[in-house]
């Protein structure tokens, strides 16, 4: 190795495997997830964590794992849990260039809008038992401006949850 550099392998803590490539809205396609997840081993990231459900993540997981298909260690994640109307729910209503209906169809299979400690405590109970995720994915902001977000309530019982069934 002499004259040249060695580098640990890079860590992505923020990459939707499934989601968008970057593109503008108005030339959105159906992402790649395995060329999303090649691509980034060929630049050097050996671990990513995913933080949203954007994809199939659990067979992406298996076929990582299983060597089928090349690319980093995949962290995966529940669906975004957050207040009814909370972020990212404006965002999907104002910016996903599509028919209401399948907005509304998006935003079941990507987030978890809950109102209440036993919602919380179900959605977290739910996803992990139908995703075997790595993390849960809470959303406590007001993003855009003035949406709502969990109270501190709901937001404790969602944690407690989570930590009960062994995950961050």
């Amino acid at each position: 190795g002499a004259g040249r550099t060695l580098l640990p392998g890079l860590i992505d803590v923020h990459a939707h495997i499934g989601g968008g490539d970057g593109e503008p809205l108005w030339d959105i396609r159906l992402p790649n997830a395995r060329a999303q997840l090649e691509a980034l081993l060929y630049s050097g990231v050996t671990t990513v964590l995913s933080p949203a459900h954007d994809a199939d993540t659990e067979a992406l997981a298996a076929q990582l794992s299983a060597g089928v298909i090349p690319g980093p260690f995949l962290y995966r994640s529940t669906r975004m849990i957050t207040a009814r109307g909370g972020h990212p729910v404006p965002l999907y209503w104002d910016v996903v260039p599509a028919p209401w209906p399948v907005k509304g169809l998006l935003i079941g299979t990507a987030v978890r809008e809950v109102t209440s400690p036993e919602e919380a405590r179900a959605a977290v109970a739910g996803d992990v038992a139908a995703f075997a995720p790595e993390f849960v994915k809470l959303v406590y902001d007001s993003f855009p401006p003035c949406s709502p977000h969990v109270s501190g309530e709901v937001l404790a019982a969602a944690v407690a949850e989570a930590h009960r069934l062994g995950r961050r």
